[in-house]
C-alpha cells in the first residue's frame, strides 16, 4: 500500500478515536486534541509519553504537525494549565504550529493490545479486568476496565518471575513490599498509577499487584492484607503506549517518529 503523504490532523485523530473512544475517558481527564489546528495537514506524527522539548524539536525537524502523547499536557481538565509561557514545550508547540493530542484513560481502557503484550510476556492467563464502581474498584470479567488480573498455569517462583518483569518492561530494578512471596499464582496489573485498584487486588486474592506507582502507604496497606506490591515506575509501566499507537498509525499509513527518553528515571552515578 502506498504511503499517504499528507492527512489532516482531524482525520488522523478521528480514526484513532474509533480505537480509543474519548467517551471512555474519565470525567477529570483531558484527552483528544489539546493544542493546535485540527485542519493542518501532516505526513507523520511524533509519539512520546509526555510533551517534552525533545518531542517538539523532533516534530519540527521532520516537518510533522502532530505530536501524540499518553499524558495530557493540559491536566487535569479545568484545573491544569493556567499559563502558556515562553520556555515551555507547550509554548514551543503552539509557536511552531504543532498540534498536540493525548490518549490517556481512554487508551488505558481500550487498548487490549497492551494486556495481550503483558500477559504473554509474563506467561499469565487473563481472567478479567479492574473496573470502577460507585463503591470503589472491583474485579470484572468484562472486556471494559483497566489492566487485568490473571493466573499462571502453575505457581511461579517470585525470583523467576521478576526476571521476566525486568525484561518485559526494560528496567533494572523496582520498588517491592516486604515480605516477597516465595511463589506467585495470581497477579494483577494496571499501568500508570494503580493506587485505586489495590483494594480490588486484595479482594481478588492476588499474590502480586504490578503497577507503575501506588504510593508508600497504599503499598503498605496492600502488603498488610496479603498482596505484594511491585512498582515499576510510572512511565516504565506504560512502555507499550508508543508501540501500540505506532501500530495504529501504521495502519493509517502515517509515518511515525518516537521519543523514548524517560521523563523521570533513577539517577545512577557512573
Amino acid at each position: 500500500m502506498s504511503r499517504i503523504e499528507n492527512q489532516s490532523v482531524l482525520n488522523i485523530l478521528s480514526a484513532l478515536d474509533k480505537r480509543a473512544s474519548p467517551r471512555t475517558a474519565e470525567d477529570w481527564d483531558s484527552v483528544g486534541l489539546l493544542l493546535g489546528d485540527s485542519s493542518r495537514p501532516t505526513s507523520g506524527a511524533v509519539l512520546a509519553i509526555d510533551l517534552t522539548f525533545e518531542a517538539v524539536e523532533l516534530a519540527k525537524r521532520l516537518g510533522y504537525s502532530l505530536i501524540i502523547n499518553h499524558h495530557p499536557c493540559i491536566f487535569p481538565k479545568n484545573h491544569g494549565l493556567s499559563q502558556v509561557l515562553a520556555g515551555t514545550p507547550v509554548y514551543e508547540a503552539i509557536r511552531s504550529g504543532i498540534a498536540v493530542a493525548a490518549y490517556h484513560t481512554n487508551f488505558d481502557q481500550c487498548a487490549l493490545e497492551v494486556l495481550h503484550q503483558v500477559s504473554r510476556g509474563l506467561g499469565l492467563e487473563p481472567q478479567g479486568r479492574f473496573a470502577k464502581s460507585l463503591s470503589g474498584s472491583v474485579g470484572s470479567s468484562s472486556q471494559e476496565g483497566y489492566g487485568f488480573w490473571g493466573e499462571f498455569p502453575s505457581p511461579r517462583a517470585f525470583s523467576d518471575l521478576v526476571k521476566d518483569v525486568k525484561s518485559l518492561f526494560n528496567i533494572h530494578g523496582f520498588w517491592v513490599t516486604n515480605p516477597v512471596p516465595s511463589s506467585v499464582a495470581r497477579v494483577g496489573f494496571v499501568a500508570g498509577k494503580g493506587a485505586s485498584f489495590v483494594d480490588a487486588a486484595v479482594a481478588l486474592k492476588c499474590d502480586l499487584f504490578i503497577t507503575g506507582e501506588a504510593g508508600y502507604h497504599t503499598a503498605l496497606s496492600g502488603s498488610r492484607r496479603g498482596v505484594t506490591l511491585l512498582e515499576l515506575g510510572h512511565s516504565q509501566s506504560e512502555r507499550f503506549f508508543i508501540e501500540t499507537m505506532k501500530d495504529w498509525l501504521t495502519v493509517l499509513n502515517i509515518q511515525v517518529a518516537e521519543v523514548q527518553t524517560p521523563t523521570q528515571k533513577i539517577w545512577q552515578e557512573v
